[in-house]
C-alpha cells in the first residue's frame, strides 16, 4: 500500500474466511470478537518475520561467487555461504537429503539466533511502554484500528440492526471495484487501464507530474485504500505533515530561485527524487541528514518528556514500588522486563563479538537497532507509514558511533564488510526484516489487546509462541527447503553482485560526504525537534515535528501520499464540522476500515482466479 506501510496482510485475509465461516451455524460460535482478537495477534506475530529472507538478504546469502575476493573474505560462511554450497541451492537438487546441510543450517542458526535475540530486546521494550503508549498517549496505531473495525463488523455480520453493518458492507463492495482495475489490468490484457498504472506509476500508485521549468517532484498517489486508509490518520497528525512539507517546498523553491538543483528540471518524475544532486542530498538543503537529525532528536525528547515514566518502571522493578499496581495490567512485571531486555542486548553483543565484529561494533550495532525501531515504531504508530530507515537514520547512527570521519574505507576487517550489509537488509531496511518485526508485532497486539479487551498477558503468550517457530519456520523454508527443491533462481530469488549496493547505500546515506561534515543539517534537524516538541506541549495546535521525517521522505514526495493526507484532512474536517465525532465513527471509520477490506477481497479473488485460469507451475 505504502513505502513504510508495513501493513500485514493475512489477518485481513482471515477476517474474509471467517466472513465465510460465519455461514455455517455450527461455526459461529467459535467466531466471537474475543477469538479473533488473539487470531489477530497471532497472525501479526507470524507474519512481520515473514520478510527475514527477503530480496537482498538471498543476494547476500548466494552470490558469494559474484563479489570480489577481497570483500569476501571477511564475510563469515554463515552470512554468505561459500560457492560449493551455495550452487545446490541456486539450481535446485529435488532431494533435500543432498544439500550441504553442513553449511546451510548454520546460516539459519545464525539468521535465527541474530533476529530472534533482538526480538527479545524489543518485545521486553514494548513490554516496558506499553502503559505510556497504549493507556497514556492513547499512540492510534491505526492499522490495529482497521483491523479491529472489521473484526466488529464480521462478527456482527448477520445482524441486521447492527449500526455500521451497512456502511461497512458499502466500503468494502467499494473497495472491490475501485482496486479492481489494479489487479485486472495486469491480469487481462483487453482490461482498461483506467489508472495509468502501467504506463505512468512511480512505486506503490504514484502518478508522475514533472512539469517543466520548475523543481516540481511530488507524485499524485492513485492508490485507492491508501486515501481510505489516511482517513483513520488523526487530523493534527495529517496536518503536521501537510505543513512540514510546506515548509521543504519551500526551501527548495527558495534555494531553485538562489540558483540551485536547476538540474532537477532535466530529470524525468523519479529522478527529481533519486538523482543528485538533489535537496535530499545536496547543499544547502540536505534534507536526509537534516531528517536524521530529526530523528535523532525525536529519540532524545521521548527520553525526555518520558523520563518520570522511565524511572516509574525502573522503580517498580528494582525499587520501592516493585510489585505495585502500576503493573497490575503488564504482560510480565516491570523487572523481567528489564531483565531480559538487559540481558539480551548484552548477549546481543556476545552474539556480534563470535560473529567477528570489534566490541564497540558489536555494542553499536543491536543499539542502533534499537533507536531505530523505537523511533520508527513512534512515528508509524502515528501517521500509519514511516520511512526505510536503512536509507538514513541507520546507517547515520552507525557512521556517527563508530566511523564519523571515513567515507568508503577499505575493506579490511569483518567490521567494514558486514556491518554495511547488517544496516542495508536487517536492522532498517523494513519492519519485517528483521530487526523491527517483533517490536511491531508486539506493540500492534497490544493495542489490540486495548481496543478488544483481552488480556495482555494472554497476547504475550501468544507472540512469544507464534513469532519464535515462525521465525525459524521461514528461515528454514526460505534458505533450505524451497531453493533447495525447485532452485533459487526459478523461484524468483535475487543472485547478482552485492558488494557496490551494500556499500553505497552505507556510506552515501544519508549523504555521501564523512558524515562528521554534515553535523550543521544534524544539528538542524535535531533542533527542530526538540523546539518543536516543546512548542507543542506548551501550544496544542503548533504542528507536531514527531511526522516530520515522514513529510520529508519519499514517501509523501515520490510516492504522492500528500494529496491522500490533504483530501483526508479536508474531509475529516467538514465530517466532525457537520455530525461530530459521532458521524466519524459510525461512518466514516467503517467505510474506510471496509474499503481497505474490499482490496484485500480484491487481491484474494484475482490470485485464486489467475491460479484457476493461468497454471503457472513453480518448476
Amino acid at each position: 500500500m505504502m513505502t513504510g506501510g508495513d501493513f500485514p496482510g493475512w489477518p485481513m485475509v482471515a477476517l474474509l474466511v471467517i466472513m465465510a465461516l460465519n455461514q455455517i451455524p455450527s461455526m459461529r460460535k467459535y467466531l466471537t470478537g474475543r477469538n479473533l482478537a488473539y487470531l489477530f495477534v497471532t497472525l501479526v506475530s507470524c507474519t512481520m518475520v515473514g520478510g527475514v529472507v527477503g530480496g537482498n538478504d538471498q543476494a547476500y546469502l548466494l552470490s558469494r561467487y559474484a563479489i570480489s575476493e577481497s570483500f569476501g573474505r571477511y564475510l563469515p560462511e554463515f552470512v554468505t555461504l561459500p560457492a560449493e554450497a551455495s550452487l545446490p541451492l541456486i539450481n535446485g537438487v529435488g532431494d533435500l537429503g543432498l544439500l550441504p546441510w553442513n553449511a546451510i543450517f548454520p546460516a539459519i542458526m545464525w539468521r535465527f539466533l541474530m533476529f530472534g535475540i533482538f526480538s527479545c530486546i524489543t518485545i521486553g521494550m514494548a513490554n516496558i511502554f506499553r502503559r505510556e503508549w497504549i493507556e497514556i498517549e492513547k499512540i492510534p496505531f491505526p492499522y490495529t484500528l482497521v483491523y479491529h473495525t472489521c473484526l466488529v463488523n464480521v462478527e456482527n455480520i448477520r445482524r441486521r440492526e447492527w449500526p455500521t453493518r451497512t456502511t461497512f458492507l458499502i466500503g468494502l463492495l467499494v473497495g472491490f471495484i475501485l482496486c479492481l482495475p489494479i489487479g485486472a489490468t495486469y491480469m487481462f490484457p483487453w482490461f482498461p487501464d483506467i489508472y495509468s498504472w502501467k504506463v505512468n506509476t512511480c512505486g506503490p500508485g504514484s502518478h508522475w507530474f514533472a512539469p517543466p521549468g520548475v523543481p516540481w517532484h511530488l507524485g499524485i498517489n492513485k492508490h485507492p485504500t491508501f486515501w481510505a486508509f489516511m482517513l483513520i490518520i488523526p487530523i493534527h497528525y495529517l496536518f503536521s505533515t501537510l505543513f512540514y512539507l510546506l515548509i521543504f517546498e519551500i526551501a527548495i523553491f527558495a534555494s531553485y530561485a538562489a540558483g540551485y538543483y536547476t538540474e532537477m528540471t532535466q530529470y524525468d518524475f523519479c529522478g527529481r527524487n533519486w538523482c543528485a544532486p538533489s535537496p535530499y542530498v545536496s547543499p544547502p538543503i540536505q534534507i536526509s541528514v537534516v531528517s536524521t537529525g530529526a530523528m535523532i532528536g525525536i529519540f532524545i525528547s521521548m527520553l525526555i518528556y518520558e523520563r518520570r515514566y522511565i524511572a516509574e518502571t525502573l522503580s517498580a522493578a528494582f525499587g520501592r514500588l516493585r510489585g505495585s499496581e502500576v503493573e497490575s495490567r503488564e504482560p510480565i512485571s516491570y523487572r523481567s522486563s528489564w531483565i531480559v531486555v538487559i540481558a539480551s542486548f548484552i548477549l546481543m553483543m556476545v552474539f556480534f563479538v563470535y560473529t567477528g565484529l570489534s566490541p564497540w561494533l558489536s555494542f553499536v550495532v543491536p543499539f542502533a537497532g534499537v533507536v531505530t525501531w523505537m523511533v520508527t515504531g513512534m512515528v508509524w504508530g502515528r501517521i500509519g507509514f514511516a520511512y526505510e530507515p536503512c536509507y538514513d537514520l541507520t546507517p547515520a547512527m552507525i557512521r556517527v558511533m563508530a566511523w564519523p570521519t571515513q567515507l568508503l574505507p577499505e575493506v579490511n576487517s569483518v567490521d567494514y564488510a558486514l556491518v554495511p550489509l547488517l544496516s542495508r537488509e536487517h536492522i532498517g531496511h523494513y519492519a519485517s526484516a528483521g530487526f523491527g518485526s517483533a517490536f511491531y508485532a508486539s506493540v500492534l497486539s497490544y493495542k489490540m489487546a486495548d481496543l478488544a479487551r483481552i488480556n495482555t498477558k494472554d497476547a504475550f503468550k501468544l507472540i512469544i509462541v507464534s513469532l519464535f517457530p515462525a521465525l525459524f519456520i521461514y528461515l528454514l523454508c526460505k534458505i533450505a527447503l524451497l531453493p533447495g527443491l525447485y532452485g533459487a533462481r526459478r523461484i524468483g530469488y535475487e543472485i547478482r553482485d552485492f558488494q557496490g549496493d551494500i556499500q553505497w547505500n552505507f556510506w552515501y546515506r544519508p549523504v555521501d560526504i564523512p558524515i562528521s561534515e554534515a553535523t550543521i543539517h544534524l544539528l538542524i534537524g535535531f533542533l527542530i525537534v526538540i523546539v518543536g516538541r516543546y512548542l507543542y506541549t506548551k501550544l496544542l495546535w503548533f504542528p507536531d515535528p514527531i511526522v516530520a521525517p515522514v513529510s520529508w521522505a519519499w514517501g509523501v514526495s515520490l510516492w504522492g501520499a500528500w494529496v491522500p493526507i490533504l483530501v483526508a484532512l479536508i474531509v475529516k474536517n467538514l465530517v466532525l464540522r457537520i455530525g461530530g465525532s459521532k458521524l466519524y465513527e459510525e461512518k466514516v471509520v467503517p467505510f474506510a476500515s471496509g474499503v481497505i477490506l474490499g482490496e484485500v477481497l480484491q487481491v484474494l479473488t484475482l490470485s485464486v482466479l489467475a491460479w484457476i485460469i493461468l497454471p503457472r507451475p513453480i518448476i
